[in-house]
């Protein structure tokens, strides 16, 4: 089952919200800052495991509303549609008041995209491919480890305080002949780039069940896999609107089920 924020804590309706109102500010100052909040044991080992095995059935039986099938990086998305699991992950009330606190506008998890990450000998496979911003504007995500990430199973990486608005990471992409004004990089374009800021790197190597928030507008992409599997799964915030679920549905025509926001 899904574990929220206050899992460890007394059930008290007072007690839960005073909790989450202070883990809020904390993610909120995590994400505005460096760009990310990261939470170990989020899911346990067994709904992890769970939930590789019915997705992994799930991308075998239903190719129709899987993106990038057999390419190493397949896509579920609406994956809610799939497990009742997932769909709490994505209606967890604390998610909710999170994206409204950090857009300041009613907000809510719009849907869930699982993928699994595999091998492939004809391509380089990595989670989102090159390096890039999701867009120029703060977004938030929220991603769930279901597998153990290592250095070698495609790691989630990201460049920490990157924001459109630094200027000291628009000093570093004008020294490395990039236009900070760019969202997505071709690697060889990338490559002065990365060795000049080896030292920014953020690697989240963590175990299968780790929650980790992010503001995808901060530079950000997936290493590529040199052996095994990785499975995620990966909740879009967005503003409440009837426009972005129009937007969503046509961008994703694919999915396991409507794109819709909660009740």
């Amino acid at each position: 089952m899904i574990l929220r924020i206050g899992w460890m804590f007394d059930d008290s309706p007072a007690h839960y919200e005073r909790l989450n109102s202070a883990i809020i500010d904390e993610v909120l100052t995590a994400i505005r800052g460096k760009g990310f909040w990261e939470a170990p044991s989020f899911l346990d080992k067994r709904t992890c495991s769970t939930l590789r095995e019915l997705l992994a059935t799930f991308i075998s039986d239903n190719p129709e509303h899987v993106v990038g099938s057999n390419k190493g990086d397949e896509r579920i998305w609406a994956a809610e549609h799939v497990s009742p699991v997932i769909r709490a992950f994505k209606e967890d009330p604390f998610f909710e008041e999170l994206c409204t606190r950090f857009y300041g506008v009613p907000s809510q998890p719009l849907f869930i995209m699982a993928n699994r990450l595999d091998l492939r000998d004809d391509r380089i496979v990595r989670s989102g491919g090159r390096w890039h911003r999701d867009r120029a504007t703060p977004q938030l995500k929220a991603m769930i480890y279901l597998s153990d990430v290592t250095d070698a199973n495609g790691p989630f990486q990201m460049y920490p305080y990157s924001q459109v608005e630094s200027e000291a990471w628009n000093d570093r992409f004008e020294l490395a002949g990039l236009d900070p004004a760019d969202t997505r990089w071709d690697d060889e374009d990338f490559e002065q780039f990365e060795l000049a800021n080896q030292a920014y790197l953020k690697q989240f190597t963590a175990q299968a069940g780790t929650l980790i928030f992010f503001d995808s507008s901060v530079i950000h992409s997936g290493k590529p896999l040199v052996e095994g599997t990785r499975y995620a799964l990966t909740s879009y915030c967005y503003e409440k609107d009837k426009k972005m679920v129009r937007k969503a549905r046509k961008k994703w025509p694919r999915a396991a089920g409507p794109i819709e926001w909660a009740q």
